[in-house]
């Protein structure tokens, strides 16, 4: 009996230090690149690529998700807020 109270004991707290530990989604910047790519859909690798802009004149750009307006600015890529990748601010000139 006092070996199985000991084994349910060693279970329950190997359980809640799991548990504690970030074993889920990786996160950019915590876990390695490899794996956070990897976690990665086709449709968040292409939106990606496919990036957001919002032109409010030709000289400058409004960026989606950002409350100012950045000279120069090309656009941003889009955030994959799950796997804490942030949007990107691109730029064509200086």
């Amino acid at each position: 009996m006092k070996k199985n109270s000991l084994a349910i004991i060693n279970f329950t707290f190997a359980a809640l230090m799991l548990t504690g530990c970030n074993v889920g989604t990786p996160q950019l910047g915590k876990s390695l690149l490899e794996d956070v790519v990897a976690a990665m859909t086709v449709e968040e690798k292409a939106d990606l690529l496919v990036g957001s802009l919002s032109r409010a004149r030709t000289d400058t750009a409004v960026i989606v998700g950002i409350k100012e307006v950045i000279p120069g600015a090309a656009g941003t890529s889009n955030a994959v807020e799950r796997l804490g990748i942030p949007n990107i601010v691109f730029a064509d000139g200086p």
